[in-house]
């Protein structure tokens, strides 16, 4: 996996955990909590099942 690769990871699981924060609070069922759930769940298993070693 690049830096690149990383750091765009890295962004995403930020954006993912913003976005749920922000449907949390706001209560007013304007962002979809369950889309934001699976969201958050798909880059989880991404980021758990890429391999972070760097290339040899």
């Amino acid at each position: 996996m690049s830096v690149e690769d990383k750091s765009t990871m890295k962004a995403a699981c930020l954006q993912a955990a913003a976005t749920l924060i922000a449907a949390r609070d706001s209560g007013k069922g304007q962002i979809d909590v369950e889309e934001c759930i699976t969201l958050a769940a798909l880059i989880y298993v991404r980021v758990v099942a890429s391999d972070w070693r760097e290339p040899a």
